[in-house]
């Protein structure tokens, strides 16, 4: 889903940038190349799971992995070795287009959801709008995209100019960013028809209720999934990636799980707003019976007033089983996003090869 790139250099050299997954550790890596998509040689790498090179900052939250790395050659063993260069930066000479957008969906659609990035139109286009292709978290994942069909029709398919996909929205508007329609029909194979349902694009310009302005694709969806409003006097911290949280929560572990929406209907009404979650304690779906209890009354939070933190138990630990993991909470919850997502009683497992004991 990710974009590759291609420069020609003076002396008719070509050199390529791409995205790619090491295949025994999981690791990603942005890696500039004379060979596209190998994982045996690099002119340079970063790793990062940036959904854009010029994002890499934006998204590594160690100051040393914003570095890339170059090979160099030991004088003594000739074996080559990795070196961290600082002076190395990939720059996107437009940063302020959309060339990444957010495609939110309902939880029913979550397989549409995600970054979206834009494409470059061959002349074989058969279509002339602009082509945007869905960032895939799963590797068993197929190619979506989302395309103009015609003057007022915008499409999300796996097959771009077909008149035949997932979900659709009437828009005249010539780009994605200008979709204001918060709603969207989606496919039904089950009752062979389009069923209307929540879809909204976030992108850098989405109009918000504060001033603040946003420089990138990944600023927007924070605050699109951020706790909007605290109850008087409660204090919160915001975290470094920008994300407020309120100071005090209420842990569910050890509350029976009959009795937990009674429990959660009481902190409701006093004004608790963050709350722990995880697998292991088989409460998340709780949540949402409590949010329908309190539905449209007076002074009672919906989804995006809630800090929802859950967890991933050590055995559901890798790429792979936490993705699945994650997905399962996802479904329990009845929710599109999880506030805090934390490792359950986190631990360095010798049994388990890419923990590198």
């Amino acid at each position: 889903g990710r974009p590759s790139y291609l420069a020609t250099l003076s002396d008719g050299k070509l050199i390529y940038l791409y995205h790619t997954i090491m295949e025994e550790s999981s690791t990603p890596r942005w890696v500039i190349n004379d060979v596209y998509d190998t994982t045996n040689s690099a002119i340079a790498y970063i790793s990062s799971w940036s959904i854009l090179p010029n994002l890499i900052r934006f998204v590594n939250d160690n100051e040393i992995n914003n570095y890339w790395y170059i090979p160099k050659n030991d004088e003594d063993t000739n074996e080559v070795y990795w070196e961290v260069d600082q002076s190395f930066e990939v720059l996107c000479y437009d940063d302020d287009k959309n060339y990444a957008i957010f495609f939110e969906s309902s939880l029913e659609q979550l397989f549409l959801s995600g970054y979206y990035i834009e494409r470059s139109v061959s002349e074989e286009n058969p279509i002339k709008s602009k082509i945007y292709s869905l960032v895939n978290t799963h590797p068993s994942e197929s190619f979506k995209f989302l395309y103009k069909l015609d003057s007022d029709l915008w499409m999300i398919g796996n097959q771009y100019g077909v008149d035949d996909g997932f979900a659709m929205v009437h828009s005249s508007s010539e780009s994605p960013v200008f979709i204001i329609e918060d709603e969207w029909l989606y496919s039904s194979i089950k009752e062979n028809r389009w069923i209307a349902d929540y879809g909204a694009i976030f992108h850098v310009n989405t109009p918000t209720d504060i001033t603040t302005s946003y420089t990138t694709i990944y600023d927007i969806v924070r605050y699109m999934r951020s706790v909007k409003f605290m109850p008087p006097d409660q204090k919160h911290v915001t975290l470094r990636n920008d994300v407020p949280m309120p100071v005090l929560g209420l842990g569910t572990g050890g509350i029976p799980k009959e009795k937990l929406q009674d429990v959660l209907f009481n902190a409701f009404d006093v004004g608790y707003r963050l709350f722990d979650l995880a697998r292991e304690y088989d409460n998340e779906d709780i949540i949402p019976l409590a949010l329908q209890q309190v539905q449209n009354q007076e002074n009672m939070p919906n989804r995006y007033d809630l800090f929802l933190q859950s967890k991933v138990w050590p055995t559901e630990l890798g790429f792979l089983p936490t993705l699945d993991a994650l997905s399962n909470s996802l479904q329990a919850i009845e929710s599109v996003y999880i506030d805090s997502y934390m490792l359950h009683w986190p631990e360095c497992r010798h049994d388990i090869d890419w923990f590198h004991c």
